[in-house]
């Protein structure tokens, strides 16, 4: 009899929330590097997007060398959605990847000035969702559907 009643919330609970009960497992987003230089990134804090412009004051960073990767956020309560509208006030995540030369050799407000980015990914919580919870500088051909600055054409030509 327990097991028929367990049964039956199960059904309740998926059918009532569907993809919630599902989602509610630990959550992670990664980066991986697999261009030849050293790169880093960090990724905004609160924010109104589509407001892009970078801190006054130079984040934490972190970098990674070829073939590194490294976890970018992670949740366990909510679905991806909800959990980037909680934690940065958006419906997007971004992403800001910089040449790590480029950061030791340059001064942050210039770097602000000129928006001296590689890469910018504006995640929503449907790309990771939808298998983007990889994602890679250079991006790969699974990101090009990614809102991402510079586009994703202009970005893969500066590697072919």
């Amino acid at each position: 009899m327990k097991g028929f009643f367990l049964f039956i919330t199960l059904i309740i609970i998926s059918v009532c929330h569907p993809g919630e009960f599902l989602e509610s497992v630990p959550n992670e987003l990664y980066l991986e590097n697999t261009s030849d230089q050293t790169v880093c990134f960090f990724i905004t804090e609160k924010h109104n997007y589509p407001d892009t412009l970078f801190p006054t004051v130079l984040p934490i960073m972190y970098k990674l060398s070829k073939g590194e990767s490294h976890l970018v956020y992670g949740h366990t309560k909510d679905s991806w959605s909800r959990a980037i509208k909680k934690d940065f006030n958006s419906n997007y995540l971004s992403v800001y990847v910089y040449d790590s030369l480029m950061l030791e050799s340059s001064a942050w407000e210039t770097i602000c000035k000129n928006y001296t980015i590689l890469v910018r990914y504006d995640l929503t919580g449907d790309d990771i969702k939808r298998g983007c919870d990889f994602i890679t500088y250079p991006p790969d051909e699974n990101m090009k559907s990614i809102h991402m600055w510079p586009p994703y054409e202009e970005l893969i030509a500066k590697y072919k």
